[in-house]
């Protein structure tokens, strides 16, 4: 590949790092361009250089506010909404990327696509209107949905190399709720995308049981070499079947009824929550399905997002976690509206 475009996709990952990292130093950058460009060695003179172009090379064009900090020992966008991904492509990077675009698009039917068909789709699409974008330069009148930059995509080399080559990895994890980061070393089976984030499966060694970590709480990730790979038997289909969302495993699927409006009930025939769903009964005003799936989170708070179009029927104590959930929401104005009551100045 030409050394330019080595240059090219340096410059993406070095942004990426500093758009999804915190102070970045320059150890992380040389360890983030050698798994991307997938290297054993790169000079730390080479990122040096790219930093200074990606801020003063006029033939760039990105203005890069790229600042050391001293305090934390790493690197920074001195304007934190920025990255180069804000550039468009020029007609050159287009034309190859429509190449490459028509050339998934040829495959797509291809069995071992299937499970990335939405995936594969949305690059076709999206490379196919930027390239009419270059032919009509007023065109704007679609718009594709952005999906929030979140961490952790960073760690998807080493995780994917990790479960490949059966090795036992070391986690450094913080979760929202803790100021501090506890090490878990982890046998990995699965990594799975839920709502825009990754999130990992595996067997925890100390706990002895299949946990999950969401990417981008992890702090850092390093291969334990001298650690014993378990090898267990993982199906995902298996292991996921019962549940809605990224959490499994919590228990026996039960039978969940739900009564929807008609309007809401047919948005979820068209995009059904589970595979289990069934219609159990259809009137001129409601729609009920039933669902053989494990209370999760992600379950109680979708029928809570759907607020008075549904009403839970079965089981009964899904029915009072819900109405319970509303009854504490309903609190919460009225609290509101007494507050203001009481403070209302006389007339």
């Amino acid at each position: 590949m030409p050394s330019n475009k080595l240059a090219a996709l340096r410059y993406r990952v070095i942004d990426r790092q500093l758009v999804e990292r915190k102070y970045p130093s320059l150890k992380d950058l040389v360890n983030a361009i050698k798994n991307a460009l997938e290297v054993d060695d790169i000079a730390t003179r080479t990122i040096s250089k790219d930093i200074e172009d990606m801020r003063y090379d006029k033939r760039l064009g990105f203005n890069a506010p790229i600042a050391y900090d001293r305090d934390e020992r790493g690197y920074k966008y001195e304007d934190p909404k920025y990255s180069i991904t804000r550039f468009p492509l020029n007609k050159e990077e287009l034309k190859s990327m429509s190449f490459v675009a028509n050339l998934l698009d040829q495959f797509k039917d291809i069995e071992i696509f299937e499970t990335y068909l939405g995936a594969v789709e949305k690059v076709v699409n999206t490379i196919r209107v930027g390239s009419l974008k270059l032919v009509y330069p007023k065109f704007n009148f679609i718009g594709f949905e952005k999906a929030p930059k979140v961490g952790g995509s960073e760690f998807l080399s080493p995780i994917i190399e990790a479960i490949v080559n059966k090795r036992v990895i070391a986690l450094q994890y913080r979760r929202f709720e803790r100021d501090h980061t506890i090490r878990h070393l982890i046998h990995p089976y699965y990594l799975k995308e839920y709502r825009n984030r990754w999130y990992l499966i595996g067997w925890h060694d100390k706990w002895e049981d299949l946990r999950t970590f969401a990417l981008d709480r992890v702090i850092s990730v390093e291969e334990r070499k001298d650690k014993r790979y378990i090898e267990g038997y993982f199906d995902p289909a298996e292991y996921f079947k019962n549940s809605v969302g990224i959490i499994a495993r919590m228990g026996d699927p039960v039978t969940v009824r739900l009564r929807f409006t008609k309007n809401q009930g047919d948005y979820i025939l068209s995009q059904p929550i589970h595979e289990t769903q069934e219609v159990e009964k259809t009137t001129k005003n409601f729609t009920t399905i039933r669902l053989k799936v494990c209370i999760s989170y992600e379950l109680t708070s979708a029928i809570v997002s759907w607020g008075g179009e549904v009403k839970v029927l079965e089981p009964k104590y899904l029915k009072e976690e819900i109405r319970e959930t509303h009854r504490k929401a309903l609190a919460q104005y009225e609290s509101t509206a007494n507050y203001g009551k009481l403070h209302t100045p006389s007339p």
